[in-house]
């Protein structure tokens, strides 16, 4: 379809609204704009933590993101001897499987010798043997007395 204007002929159609009402160069067809999305706690702390803060170091000013800043004073803190530091440091350090290194076992510590491993299979073999007999103990002695019992009853009867 084709309209006629004072300068001619144009299109009409899909996609292509008639001049007059079309918007003008540099402008949007939505002011405002889209609304910006709410921020989760996640992203407003990430955004506040990593915001630079001044801070003193060594006797002069520097600026420094917050988080690395209240990380510096919770291990000064714990090397302080302040146990609350200490057991958040630590807390810290497994959430971030820092230390566990140095916490692993060895190839060597995993072995064991053959003579750990008889000393290790005959305390099991009488621990387990030892088990035994005080569950068979309860067991009888359980017997026993309901036995007493039954008895006592008839008797009273």
């Amino acid at each position: 379809m084709s309209r006629k204007t004072g300068g001619g002929y144009f299109e009409v159609g899909r996609d292509k609204p008639p001049i007059g009402t079309r918007w003008p160069p540099g402008q949007s067809g939505d002011p405002r704009g889209r609304p910006k999305k709410d921020k989760s706690l996640r992203e407003g702390l990430l955004e506040v933590l990593r915001r630079k803060t001044p801070a003193q170091e060594n006797g002069r000013q520097r600026t420094r993101p917050l988080w690395e800043i209240i990380v510096t004073n919770l291990a000064t803190d714990a090397a302080r001897h302040d146990q609350v530091a200490m057991r958040n440091l630590v807390t810290v350090m497994r959430f971030l499987g820092l230390g566990a290194e140095e916490a692993a076992p060895s190839a060597d510590r995993d072995k064991m010798s053959k003579e750990d491993e008889a000393i290790l299979k005959a305390y099991l073999e009488q621990a387990l043997s030892e088990f035994k007999n005080q569950t068979e103990d309860a067991e009888t002695q359980a017997k026993d007395e309901g036995a007493l019992n039954d008895r006592a009853d008839k008797e009273d009867k």
